[in-house]
Formats: C-alpha cells, structure tokens, sequence
C-alpha cells in the first residue's frame, strides 16, 4: 500500500503500539471551519477533491491523525452541509469522541443542531464543544455563544460539555483543545463480537495493489493472509493481502481501529460505500427489522406508514416505518422497518431515520431485531416490547416463543440476540427453568406454547 497513506490522508491505525487509540468526529456546520483545525491539529489538509477546493467546503469525508503524549488519535472530517449529510453519518458511526466546531461569528446554525442530535442518537457519550474563528469576535460574543451552547446541547442530553475557544489562525486555544482530547482519550479496548465485520466507507485502486477498502473495524479482529466475506456476496472469499497504519504495513487490526486494507479476490468496481467485509459464514443480512426508535425534541409529527430514508454504519437506503400510526417529538416506540435493500444488522446497532422530503433528520435508535422477511408481521410490536430492557434469558424467551421454536445456532445468538458464546449454556439454562420454553430435541428451543398448539390439534 506505499503512498496510499499520502494521497488518502492516513487511513490510520496502532494495535501494535502501547498508545491509546481514539477515533473524533469533526463535525458542526458548513464552513465554520472544521477542515481549518484539522489542518492545525495535524497538519494535514483533508479537502482533496477538486470540487472541494473550487467551493470551499467539506464534501466527502476526510481523514488524518495526530499524536500527543501517549495518545494517538484519528480524526474523520465530516462535511456539514445538508446536501452531503449522507456522507457525515458514514463516518461518525464508529467514533469515540464528538468534536462539534461551532464559528463564533456565526453562531448555533440548523446544522449544528442536527449534528448534535445525530451524536446523541448514535451514542457518543462524550462531546467537545469548540469555538471556532474568535480572532474575529469578541470576548463578549465568545462568552454568550458559550452559554447558549450549554443550553442547547443539554436539551440533546449532553450535560457539562467542554466548551474550548479556539483560533485556527492565531493557535490560541489549540494546545487547551489538545488537552481536552486527551482527557477524553479512550482508555480501554472496545467491547463487541468476536466475529470480525468491518463496513468500508472508502474504495479505491492502488497501482500495482489493486483493491483497497478502508473504514472503521467493529468486531473481531483481522489479520493479513485471513479470508474474508463481502456480506450478501454469495460468500465469494476475499484474501487480505495486506493492511496498513499510518503509511506502515501491520499484521492485525482489531475492533475499534480505522483500518486501510488490500484485498484479492474482488475489484474496486465491485464495492462502494455501504458494504461490509464480515467473517466467514457470519453476519446473515436482513432487510426487516423490528426497532426502538426514539424521536427528536423538535421533530415534525410524521404518520405512519411512511418512507424514510434509513443510515446505519455506512449504509444508507430507503426503507418503509410501519407498527405505528404516528411518530410524534420526543416519542420512543416499538416499530417495523423494511429495507429497500438486505443489509448487515445485530443487537442493538444503532441507526439515524432522515425524512426524504423536507429532508432532515427526525430520529434513531437502535434495533432490537433483525427478522427475516419470512416471519409474519403479526406479533412483532409486542415482541419488541419484550425485547427492549430485557436481559439475555429474557431475550431469548422472547425469540422462542415469537418464533415457535429457534435452534441454537451461536453465531445467530451472539449477533442477533447479544448473547455471547461464553454465556450461551447457563442463559439458556435458565431460560427451559422458567417454563416458558423447553428443549425437546438437542439443540433446538421450542415455546412451551408452541408445542400446547400443537397437541390440541
């Protein structure tokens, strides 16, 4: 992959080294000066498109990184103009940190909303709240859009956010800034599958390499020389040839890493944004899905059916809202969503929902179940209304007796239940001592219900 580090701004990763790793959203309105500070911050332009430096403005997503101490982080510059928020949710999907760049000239703007909102329902924990442009505004504008932005954003559940005047041009700020993301650092590996999946939010040919995919890893681990899917492929294996970290080649990459890799087996003119690499025999693709959706504070009331437009890593499709009459601000329910196209989903991933028309983000949440087409729509909302808050036993009560009967098949319950293998013999122990299911033949749960049906017959 040499020099594809320089022409693509880093796809960056450092499972080899003892430095902390986090990922930051760079997100806020259009040009309030997000690609000038990560410029600053490391020293990298991220506006590469010729387009981009015609109009001045983020229009894909950009990336590079940066070192301080012994931190090491990644930085995903996402574009902010409404025209382009498809390619925003790509890359904040996988991120630990939220850098939310706010002009002090110009204030809170529609988009800086929105992105606050879509932080909150994706579930970053932590924000950043950066001021931008203040060798252009006074002191006083600086301390009254400070104050407004701790209002705001506590109405999107973000609660005693670091708010950091900063000037791109002048540096004051910027090593404060550093500081505050390094207090934000994470500190721990993350927690997911162990089963590998990785959605590509960039595709691209090097000479003489050929294919080279590149995003964020969510599980499992990936190492050169392993075989690998693109998901609903027919299971056509991809080899890894070779990956790579900050322009070095690596031998492993794990959850949580951005993550620029070389495959055979497959063609750049066959992939795009919104595919998935995913482990062997794994990640079986839906296209319904019974959800929790949470509705913004300010959203417009939308009846239900409705086509809406779904994100959820770094897919972006049309899709069908049903199980409700109507979404209402500030609502959380149980609805059915039917994708226009299968797609990779598991336990509790989360989504953005944007109406087509106004457009504009009204909601997310996260799904609670990826069914097949195949299963009666009959009973799913009361299924789902088990489902949300359950525990594991719970969980698969609920999926056995929903189904009638569910064979215990480990990868489908870790991925689409959120039972790890470790777990999978006491939980399910528990769940044949509640009664509600039995186990009558090895290795299938049968409702109890179910089989009463069935003798009465």
């Amino acid at each position: 992959l040499a020099g594809c580090h320089e022409s693509r701004h880093a796809f960056v990763l450092s499972p080899a080294n003892s430095m902390s790793y986090t990922i930051v959203g760079v997100i806020g309105h259009i040009d309030h000066g997000k690609t000038s500070l990560v410029g600053v911050l490391t020293g990298v332009d991220t506006d590469t498109h010729p387009e981009e430096k015609l109009r001045g403005i983020t229009i894909d997503l950009g990336f590079a990184s940066f070192t301080e101490g012994e931190h090491e982080f990644a930085l995903i510059d996402a574009p902010g103009h409404q025209k382009y928020i498809g390619n925003l949710l790509a890359g904040v999907s996988g991120i630990d940190v939220g850098l939310l760049v706010v002009a002090c000239d110009q204030g809170i703007q529609a988009q800086t909303l929105e992105h606050a909102a879509i932080l909150q329902t994706l579930g970053v924990e932590k924000l950043i709240a950066a001021i931008s442009r203040i060798d252009l505004s006074s002191e006083t504008r600086k301390l009254e859009l400070a104050e407004e932005l701790n209002v705001f954003l506590a109405d999107y559940g973000f609660s005693d956010v670091p708010t950091i005047p900063f000037s791109s041009v002048t540096g004051e700020g910027i090593d404060e800034l550093k500081s505050q993301l390094c207090r934000f650092a994470r500190s721990t590996e993350r927690t997911a599958t162990r089963y590998f999946r990785m959605p590509i939010d960039r595709v691209f040919t090097v000479p003489g390499r050929g294919c080279v995919v590149a995003g964020t890893v969510w599980s499992g681990t990936v190492a050169v020389g392993d075989s690998v899917e693109v998901a609903g492929d027919g299971h056509q294996p991809v080899r890894v040839r070779e990956l790579e970290v900050h322009g070095e080649c690596v031998q492993q990459s794990t959850a949580g890493h951005r993550t620029a890799m070389n495959v055979t087996g497959v063609s750049a003119r066959d992939l795009c944004r919104g595919d998935e690499l995913v482990a062997p025999g794994t990640n079986r693709m839906r296209s319904r899905l019974v959800v929790e959706v949470r509705v913004f504070p300010d959203a417009a009331e939308l009846k239900c059916p409705a086509t809406i437009q779904f994100h959820s890593a770094t897919t972006a499709c049309s899709a069908r809202i049903t199980g409700v009459r109507q979404l209402a601000a500030g609502q959380k329910v149980v609805a059915i969503i039917d994708t226009q196209q299968p797609i990779v989903a598991t336990f509790a991933q989360q989504f953005l929902l944007r109406c087509p028309y106004p457009v504009g983000s009204f909601g997310g949440g996260r799904i609670l179940a990826p069914i097949d087409a195949s299963v009666r729509r009959r009973g799913l909302i009361d299924f789902g209304e088990r489902l949300v808050g359950a525990d594991a036993v719970q969980r698969l009560r609920a999926w056995t007796v929903q189904l009638g009967e569910l064979p215990i098949d480990p990868i489908m319950l870790e991925l689409h239940l959120g039972i790890p293998g470790e777990d999978l013999d006491e939980v399910t122990a528990q769940a044949i001592d509640s009664g509600e299911i039995l186990m009558p033949i090895p290795q299938t749960l049968v409702s109890a219900s179910a089989i009463t049906r069935t003798l009465s017959l």
